[in-house]
């Protein structure tokens, strides 16, 4: 195998498996728009045919417990199998398909499954248009294989009509088997509501009062009274005076009570020293004679 043929084959099968991929996923989405789309109910009137004989059987089966076996006329000619479906306005892409069965014993034939749209509501009068899924492959019988296709309706469109088809050139025993019929609604996008951002309101700053400092009062130091001196005993002359001492001056007591509470030592320029002085009695106090040094 050459490089060149290597690669081809290699897209090929990418390419296989993504229509396969593909084809599971639109059996997934939107809505199946066909009313028993599985032959399991039997409703007279819901899937009616244009040529050959329709029958419901048990076998064989993809799903449930019945499918559709459609014989054609033996007229050479197309044969099928067909439903009405009223398509919602707005037009889009449909996804459309059904499974098909054929006997080891018919012959080769076309098998496939197409979408025709109208712009009445009954799918009477002339076809706007019409698309078709690829055709069975006859190499592969007595297997079910998906017929599926992709068909963009116009905003007009107001009916589809899902036809099983069968070609014939002129053998009655050509028969094919369909089973879980499709035509899968647009998935309409639900639009994500955009959340509303509220703003956070910001929490005002209340300005914090200062607290004034308290000035700590200074304890002052209480001079102790020094005891009145007891007056020396007038001594008796003798012979010889001898002088009598000098008394020690007696130091004015300091009274209680009163403390140093505040003083500025080193004032502004254009302010004075000052000392502030607390009476705790509940008298007033005589400061004669009371200074201040700064013990220079």
């Amino acid at each position: 195998m050459t490089s060149r043929f290597r690669r081809y084959y290699l897209l090929a099968l990418l390419m296989g498996v993504g229509l396969v991929v593909g084809h599971n996923l639109a059996r997934s989405e939107g809505t199946n728009l066909l009313v028993d789309p599985g032959f399991e109910l039997s409703i007279p009137g819901v899937w009616q045919r244009f040529g050959g004989t329709f029958t419901v059987v048990t076998m064989p089966v993809r799903s449930g417990a019945h499918a559709a076996s459609h014989q054609h006329s033996g007229s050479t000619g197309q044969n099928r199998l067909y439903q009405n479906v009223p398509i919602p306005a707005g037009g889009g892409v449909y996804t459309f398909g059904a499974w098909a069965w054929l006997p080891a014993t018919v012959l080769d034939t076309t098998i496939l499954v197409r979408l025709a749209w109208y712009g009445t509501a009954n799918c009477s009068g002339t076809q706007v248009g019409t698309a078709d899924s690829p055709a069975f492959d006859s190499s592969r019988r007595e297997e079910w294989q998906l017929l599926q296709g992709n068909a963009v309706l116009p905003m007009t469109a107001s009916c589809a009509q899902l036809r099983l088809i069968l070609e014939g050139v002129g053998d009655p025993t050509l028969l094919v088997y369909w089973d879980d019929a499709f035509l899968l609604a647009p998935e309409v996008a639900t639009p994500t509501p955009t959340a509303t951002s509220h703003p956070t309101p910001t929490p005002t700053l209340e300005p914090i009062p200062t607290a004034t400092p308290t000035s700590t009062p200074t304890p002052v130091v209480m001079a102790s009274p020094t005891p009145t001196a007891t007056p020396s005993a007038t001594m008796t002359p003798t012979p010889t005076s001898t002088p009598t001492a000098t008394a020690t001056p007696t130091a004015t007591a300091l009274p209680e009570g009163v403390v140093l509470n505040e003083y500025m030592a080193a004032p502004a320029v254009g302010q004075s020293e000052y000392v502030e002085l607390y009476n705790g009695n509940g008298y007033a106090v005589d400061l004669t004679g009371w200074q201040v040094d700064d013990g220079e």
